[in-house]
């Protein structure tokens, strides 16, 4: 998902709209989304989405073309491990999340036709993952 260059001279849109925009989109779909307390407040230049499977994940992946942000876990950096070692059981929960999330672009100033794209590129996804699926069964 590449999209131009962002005119800051625009209005921005306002980020709550646009995570409720994609937390409605989401809402129906095999993923598991950020919710945070009441009165946290984020500031959503990437949207975060975690998938159920490291399969359907990169099935997205390719189909969306976008990129992984974050494909290794805190974990695995040298500073952590050097400062943190022994607390490796740290790993399995860290790896499962690392293997499974992606970000989608969400900053204030997408326009609505971009807005529209990764909606529709996403959804195209999800589409044709079922109709990948074997036997029904999601990725």
């Amino acid at each position: 998902m590449a999209f131009n260059t962002v005119d800051i001279t625009a209005e921005p849109n306002s980020q709550d709209d646009l995570v409720q925009l994609f937390d409605e989109f989401f809402a129906d779909k095999p993923v598991v989304i950020q919710e945070f307390p009441e009165g946290l407040n984020h500031n959503y230049h990437k949207y975060v989405v975690r998938f159920l499977s490291n399969a359907m994940r990169d099935h997205m992946k390719h189909v969306c073309g976008t990129n992984i942000h974050y494909a290794d876990p805190i974990s695995h950096n040298s500073y952590y491990m050097k400062r943190k070692p022994g607390h490796m059981y740290l790993n399995a929960g860290a790896e499962h999340v690392a293997d499974t999330i992606m970000t989608i672009p969400c900053h204030a100033w997408m326009t609505d036709e971009e807005i529209d794209s990764v909606c529709d590129i996403l959804e195209d996804g999800f589409w044709k993952a079922e109709l990948q699926a074997p036997n029904g069964k999601p990725i």
